[in-house]
């Protein structure tokens, strides 16, 4: 449950530290111009919910990214249920987005780059012209 996660990371606070920071760095980042985020109750329900993921998956923990999708959910939804809606995106509807090499997001890169050409070739002349990659 979301509950023991989170206590759990209180009653491990040292452990919790390195983690806390990085995710700490990006929290500011999140939607910063929202008014929801300029308050510290979101700031830090937005800080639980990444804890905990990186605690629930240790073999992802935390990636850069993962901030903007919880907070878009925290828009809309509890905090809990931000949290359950953030594991099943992570690991069941883009599962190779969150890892170390990236890969299912290379392939899905590949894969539009591919439709892109085919579908529209002067779309794929101009971001070939301007060496965007």
């Amino acid at each position: 449950a979301y509950t023991t996660q989170l206590k759990w990371i209180e009653e491990n606070a040292t452990t919790v530290s390195e983690i806390k920071a990085e995710i700490t760095k990006d929290l500011h980042r999140s939607l910063p111009t929202h008014p929801m985020f300029q308050e510290k109750q979101s700031l830090d329900s937005l800080c639980r919910i990444l804890l905990c993921y990186a605690f629930r998956n240790p073999s992802i923990g935390y990636c850069q990214s993962m901030n903007m999708i919880a907070g878009l959910l925290l828009l809309f939804m509890s905090e809990e249920e931000s949290f359950w809606l953030l594991c099943c995106i992570c690991q069941e509807l883009l599962p190779e987005y969150y890892t170390k090499n990236m890969l299912g997001l290379m392939v899905d890169q590949q894969a539009l780059q591919i439709l892109v050409m085919e579908h529209l070739p002067l779309i794929c002349s101009t971001i070939e012209k301007n060496k965007v990659s």
